[in-house]
């Protein structure tokens, strides 16, 4: 484990907000400096990784959100000991407060074979379930269209039928008034 003899820094005293960015403050970018200068003889892990991180606290204060150091320390050793915080696949944290010194501990490891198999078989897995979902969405608007499609006919039908109906009686209608025409004239 590597051992950083420094306090931890959390997210609130690490950024600020300055109109509609966020900064890095000035102890946030002391804090990167210092954390630049412990890990410089360290190596990068290229790929995929495990991060294991201790935080030690040297006071009592129990009310620290583990996760805002977190995203301080990830974000000053990417670039350092891995490439990205988006290959971080496993995260272990632990908090140890009133131990009487303030440090970091730091593990980078690779997966191993068996886990990158692992996450493979789960990205396959999830391949083949959104195809599915996919192929069942396509099934599911093509009868959708179909239904549609009847009932569009259905109602052209039903509206053949009902003009037809108004053509009938409009012939009627026609009839009684020419009969009655006929009648007024004595045709």
């Amino acid at each position: 484990m590597i051992e950083l003899p420094i306090a931890a820094c959390s997210v609130n005293k690490f950024y600020r907000s300055v109109g509609h960015r966020v900064v890095i403050s000035k102890d946030g970018r002391e804090f990167k400096k210092k954390i630049d200068l412990l890990l410089n003889n360290y190596s990068k892990i290229i790929g995929e990784v495990k991060l294991t991180l201790h935080f030690y606290f040297n006071d009592n204060r129990k009310h620290r959100d583990i996760d805002n150091y977190c995203k301080v320390i990830i974000d000053c050793i990417k670039n350092k000991l891995f490439d990205d915080d988006d290959e971080i696949m496993e995260l272990n944290v632990k908090k140890f407060i009133g131990c009487g010194f303030d440090k970091i501990g730091i593990d980078v490891f690779p997966l191993s074979d068996e886990e990158k198999n692992y996450l493979k078989e789960l990205k396959i897995t999830g391949d083949n379930i959104k195809k599915q979902k996919a192929k069942e969405k396509k099934e599911l608007n093509k009868l959708n269209k179909l239904k549609e499609k009847n009932e569009n006919k259905e109602l052209l039908n039903i509206n053949k039928e009902n003009n037809n109906n108004i053509l009938q009686e409009n012939k009627k209608v026609k009839k009684i008034k020419s009969s009655k025409i006929e009648h007024q004239f004595n045709l």
